[in-house]
């Protein structure tokens, strides 16, 4: 796999050589390298991207996750906000705000955004997870296991899919 991200890293680099003003090559290339586990390069790529587009609820997201790696807290629960207001029924960026806010033990405003972000994608895995945990930390414990034992059906039919697709 890190070879395959190696190459994708690459055109994308040489993509920003040909159209510099592409927000969404920035944008890609800062997924990519936060991947890589670079992240002050994926910061630097996605704070330029941004800087091509602030209105890219994609970018804000990325920038949210990337903070969060870094342990930039604020500065995280600031970029999935933004994400959040340019777009909000963006699934993927409520669930991270709200895996945010988990841990940081704010479990009733987790249990919103992990439920909003289940009400917009509801099979989303890594939500159905957050949501599972963020209910067992508030005591409610079989909804929690309700929504562990969706998680897990989910990376089951995801295995079962893929090995048809395989086929």
């Amino acid at each position: 796999m890190s070879g395959r991200l190696s190459l994708a890293v690459d055109c994308y680099q040489r993509a920003i050589q040909c159209c510099p003003d592409s927000q969404a090559a920035y944008s890609n290339l800062g997924n990519l390298l936060q991947l890589q586990g670079k992240l002050a390069e994926a910061l630097d790529v996605t704070q330029k991207a941004i800087a091509l587009d602030d209105s890219s609820p994609d970018a804000h997201l990325n920038l949210g996750v990337i903070l969060k790696d870094l342990n930039r807290y604020k500065e995280a629960f600031e970029a999935l906000s933004k994400a959040i207001h340019l777009k909000s029924d963006f699934a993927e960026a409520h669930c991270h705000l709200g895996l945010l806010f988990h841990q940081f033990t704010q479990y009733e405003e987790a249990k919103i955004h992990l439920e909003h972000a289940l009400k917009i994608k509801p099979s989303d895995q890594l939500s159905l997870q957050g949501l599972g945990q963020t209910l067992l930390s508030m005591g409610y414990h079989k909804e929690a296991l309700t929504c562990l034992q969706k998680a897990v059906g989910s990376i089951r039919f995801n295995v079962e899919r893929g090995i048809e697709l395989c086929r």
